[in-house]
């Protein structure tokens, strides 16, 4: 037992005869230096350190200085402290940097056929063509991302006639769906606004565009090809166009080694009729693409829920939309992440 502050003094009081003992225990009560040396090479070890462990066990975290001076958060038994999984470290403030950039340790991980994160950790909403509620619009300026994506077993199509037949027409894969928004409101009756990048994106509407203009223009030419009245002069224009049309027909037929062909027949029947066929094909992958586009992808909107303009009172909910799997044994989830940018 430590003897006391106060007992000491008593001992060594005016008056008193201190003993052998309290001798010792004065002694015992002091800090020898070389004791108060160790205690400061422990210090400075400790301050030097590049790693803190925090737990025990399967629950222990380390906090690591790496050799290029960066910190490192994770998980003892990470060999790299890679940086946790969604939902393990929640930070009860704001940060701030310069940028912000997922390491990329192994560029051959997105050759891979399943993803790396934790999805099992983000919250979710079933992905089932319709659309889910997730914010309600904020009362005042915010700014915040939001990811969504499926997470089912990537298919591998086999190379079959069958599969190069539904390549043809333009019916979709099986495919999993991704998108990314940034969202911004700022209260006050006013509608917010999402920026949003989402396979297929807006190029696909332009392929479309460019498809029918081809179309038609095939189209105009079996026209003009197969019309009776324009291949028996009633237009000299045309008709002297048909013929030299022809005779380049015969000239190219010629230099194949095809002249069994005959150059009016190829002209005004065969080709027309191959080029009917392509426009037909276009307009029907077109079709499709338009028919399926939107189903099969992930999709992000403000939702108007109530109020009116004119009240300056009307409200949203941003909501978000899986493709509409079919029911099996498989993820039929959609994943999603929202993060803080301003709030």
């Amino acid at each position: 037992m430590t003897t006391t502050r106060r007992d000491l003094i008593e001992n060594f009081s005016n008056g008193k005869l201190p003993t052998g003992d309290n001798f010792a225990e004065m002694i015992n009560s002091l800090l020898h230096l070389d004791e108060f040396n160790a205690h400061v090479e422990e210090f400075e070890k400790f301050k030097n350190r590049t790693a803190i462990d925090v737990g025990q066990g399967d629950a222990a975290w380390r906090i690591a200085l790496t050799e290029t001076s960066q910190l490192r958060l994770g998980r003892i038994g990470d060999a790299a402290t890679a940086a946790a999984t969604p939902g393990d470290l929640d930070l009860g403030g704001w940060t701030g940097m310069t940028g912000r950039i997922g390491t990329c340790r192994d560029p051959a991980s997105f050759a891979g056929h399943t993803t790396q994160l934790n999805v099992k950790a983000l919250p979710a909403v079933p992905s089932n063509g319709q659309w889910h509620d997730v914010i309600d619009m904020p009362e005042h300026p915010c700014v915040f991302e939001i990811t969504l994506a499926t997470a089912r077993p990537v298919y591998v199509y086999p190379q079959t006639p069958m599969q190069i037949l539904r390549r043809l027409v333009g019916l979709p894969a099986r495919q999993n769906a991704v998108a990314h928004g940034v969202a911004t409101a700022v209260g006050d009756g006013c509608k917010p606004t999402v920026s949003t990048s989402a396979p297929p994106g807006g190029t696909s509407r332009w392929r479309d565009l460019g498809g029918m203009i081809l179309a038609a223009l095939l189209l105009a030419f079996v026209t003009v090809t197969l019309l009776p009245g324009l291949q028996s002069g009633g237009n000299a224009t045309l008709a002297a166009l048909l013929v030299q049309l022809q005779d380049l027909t015969g000239s190219t037929l010629s230099a194949l080694g095809l002249d069994e062909i005959e150059p009016s027949t190829f002209l005004h029947e065969t080709l027309p009729l191959g080029l009917l066929a392509i426009a037909g094909l276009v307009v029907l992958r077109i079709a499709i693409g338009a028919l399926y586009r939107d189903s099969r992808a992930a999709r992000i909107r403000w939702k108007k829920t109530s109020g009116r303009w004119i009240w300056g009172n009307r409200r949203w909910t941003l909501q978000i939309r899986g493709p509409a799997f079919r029911k099996s044994s498989e993820d039929g989830n959609l994943y999603y992440a929202i993060t803080k940018l301003w709030n």
